[in-house]
């Protein structure tokens, strides 16, 4: 279950695109025929920064604030921007043509598009630190490209005319196939839409690439829905999109994939007013599970479109449990001297724990315990600040959570156990 923030005023017109790991949001204010690109805080819904000009849009943020996006939006004339420190930087004498930045990671590089005078897109990467500006090939046959998102690896997707692509930090260009790839995490999975063999409507796709060529699946529509597309992905593999529930369109509906369900997140908030909105579109899925969208608020007749920001209702106990509350729960399940204690999790909730007796952590098999600390030190790791540190540490995390994995399908019934603690 999730909260829901309303983004804006209660007057205001707003959109939500995407949000970075300290939950602000980015967007719109003021609707298509007047948008100013927007930073809010998904919590409070308070407007944390605008930027200097009106007919501006933000489509992504780092979490160092550092957000990207387009100025003279929808227009012949628009020009993609970076907005950093307090200060929007055009972008369009670097890039060239009528362009949109789309995404950044967090290691300072935007990706976008741009159209040229004859009609045609191609697509770019900017190292806005470095100031190094490189272009990205339409995929073999194929004339126009467009990059949509951004990995902190370097790895880059989209579409090239009717086929998703992958580019990687090394420059290969991968065809995943008919469809769009809209979103991809460090892990190297990919979400977009397909559309299968002999159908006529969108369904939503992950291509995995995380153990090397990419691995295509569908990821199933919620109950009532015909058709879809995913937009982003966390690296807990959390997915969001939208989709319709009339095989010929009509309104949009928001969705999670999480735990191999997929749900209709109107069907997902919580709130005394939960009657007042419908959530049309998610844009982002961020590591602690909070997403940005669009939907609108209000009575029938009444209602307008505005952005939101919806974050988990964790319980530590009933309701789910995240997987660090798992391992802490695992690892700090009993307390040996006083024969009980408190346990802060993740969600903020203390959990009172009683004393270690059987079965506890210390009768978990080796690599069983080995995989489980493994993954709540990679849980640990996504708050570490430094991007380069972080990512070396939860690479490591990982892989060793793999090899003891490999371990236990090798031995599954494998009697080795933890020493005792004393």
């Amino acid at each position: 279950m999730y909260t829901v923030t309303r983004l804006g005023t209660d007057s205001a017109v707003t959109e939500g695109a995407s949000l970075n790991a300290e939950g602000h949001v980015v967007g719109g204010a003021g609707g298509v025929a007047d948008p100013r690109g927007t930073v809010w805080s998904g919590y409070s819904g308070a407007a944390i920064a605008h930027l200097p000009e009106h007919h501006t849009w933000l489509s992504d943020i780092t979490d160092d604030g550092d957000a990207v996006g387009v100025r003279k939006a929808w227009s012949d004339a628009q020009e993609a921007i970076l907005f950093r420190n307090g200060t929007m930087t055009d972008l369009g004498s670097i890039v060239g043509g009528t362009s949109w930045a789309t995404a950044v990671n967090e290691q300072g590089t935007l990706c976008g598009w741009r159209k040229a005078q004859d009609g045609t897109f191609s697509a770019f990467l900017y190292d806005y630190l470095a100031g190094a500006l490189q272009q990205i090939d339409p995929l073999p046959g194929k004339s126009n490209v467009m990059a949509l998102a951004i990995n902190d690896i370097g790895y880059v997707v989209g579409q090239s005319e009717d086929h998703a692509f992958l580019r990687t930090a090394d420059g290969q260009l991968i065809d995943l196939g008919p469809g769009i790839a809209q979103g991809i995490n460090n892990l190297g999975q990919i979400v977009g839409a397909s559309t299968a063999s002999g159908a006529s409507t969108d369904v939503p796709t992950m291509w995995d690439a995380s153990s090397g060529a990419p691995v295509q699946s569908q990821i199933p529509l919620p109950p009532g829905f015909a058709s879809g597309s995913a937009t982003s992905i966390n690296e807990a593999g959390e997915v969001v999109g939208s989709g319709y529930k009339s095989p010929s369109g009509g309104d949009q509906y928001a969705f999670v994939f999480s735990g191999g369900v997929s749900a209709d997140l109107n069907t997902l908030i919580t709130g005394s007013d939960v009657a007042d909105w419908t959530l049309n579109s998610a844009g982002r899925i961020n590591q602690a599970g909070q997403i940005a969208g669009t939907g609108t608020y209000g009575r029938p007749g009444e209602a307008v479109m505005c952005g939101y920001c919806l974050t988990p209702v964790r319980s530590p106990i009933r309701g789910g449990l995240t997987l660090g509350d798992l391992a802490a729960l695992l690892i700090f399940g009993g307390v040996v001297n006083d024969g009980g204690g408190l346990v802060v999790l993740g969600s903020g909730a203390g959990v009172h724990v009683g004393p270690w007796g059987p079965p506890d952590w210390s009768q978990l098999q080796v690599a069983k315990r080995d995989a489980i600390a493994g993954l709540a030190l990679d849980e640990m790791a996504r708050h570490l600040q430094d991007p380069a540190m972080r990512e070396t540490v939860r690479r490591a995390a990982l892989e060793g959570v793999r090899q003891r994995v490999d371990a236990l399908l090798q031995s599954p019934n494998a009697g080795a156990r933890a020493p005792r603690r004393l």
